[in-house]
């Protein structure tokens, strides 16, 4: 397991998930996601990658794509890396290796430069997994999500309302996406069975900021309190 710190390029590791061990933090980093596949450890945050073959071993800089992007959420799946930003004119990268050769995936929509995406997962029913990401402002100015089987090939989910989604997730056992929502007039819970056509749901209103799962049950965190369903 590895874990990271937002400030200070804090990168904590544990091999089993309970004991964990502050590794020698990177300075004047910040770190907001880590994933891992093909052998490597990916970190991304604010103009920055970071990689490491072995979660408790040497993290090397590689170079992301532009330049002043916030780099908010990476992923594996599909023999590819995808990370995702917030911020800027570069949305979307990949990388088939998380090492080199990162390269900036386009996805046309009227408001693309001006929105946000937050957070990346690649999963989903068996045989049609997909890369899912959540955000708001790409779509007509609302908040929507975008997909892709591929990571390069991009479609888009206007969403009713005006949320700021932030974290998404998937769990097997019930065959079911839950994505949540930072702030928004709008009910501040989504689930989808595919990725592609989403329902609003109802939920307790909060500043929603991460969801997960284990084989029965969703868990959100939120400003001050946490949900389950």
């Amino acid at each position: 397991y590895t874990n990271f710190g937002t400030f200070a390029g804090n990168i904590m590791t544990s091999s089993n998930g309970i004991s964990w061990t502050l590794q020698t933090p990177i300075s004047g980093k910040q770190f907001y996601s880590v994933t891992y596949g093909n052998g490597t450890y990916v970190i991304v945050g604010p103009d920055c990658i970071y990689t490491s073959s072995s979660y408790n071993g040497t993290w090397t800089s590689r170079t992301p794509v532009g330049s002043n992007i916030e780099w908010q959420s990476v992923t594996y799946g599909n023999n590819m890396f995808v990370a995702v930003s917030s911020s800027g004119n570069k949305k979307i990268m990949t990388s088939a290796n998380g090492i080199d050769n990162w390269t900036e995936q386009i996805f046309n929509a009227p408001y693309y430069n001006n929105g946000f995406l937050h957070s990346i997962i690649y999963d989903g029913p068996v045989g049609n997994k997909l890369f899912v990401a959540v955000g708001n402002g790409l779509y007509a100015q609302s908040c929507d999500m975008i997909y892709s089987s591929n990571g390069i090939d991009w479609n888009g989910v206007s969403i009713t309302g005006y949320n700021v989604w932030k974290s998404v997730t998937w769990n097997d056992t019930l065959q079911l996406f839950v994505a949540v929502a930072y702030e928004g007039p709008y009910n501040r819970v989504m689930t989808s069975p595919n990725g592609t056509t989403w329902t609003l749901r109802n939920s307790p209103s909060n500043f929603w900021v991460a969801v997960t799962s284990n084989s029965a049950k969703f868990v959100a965190i939120g400003a001050s309190c946490a949900m389950t369903s």
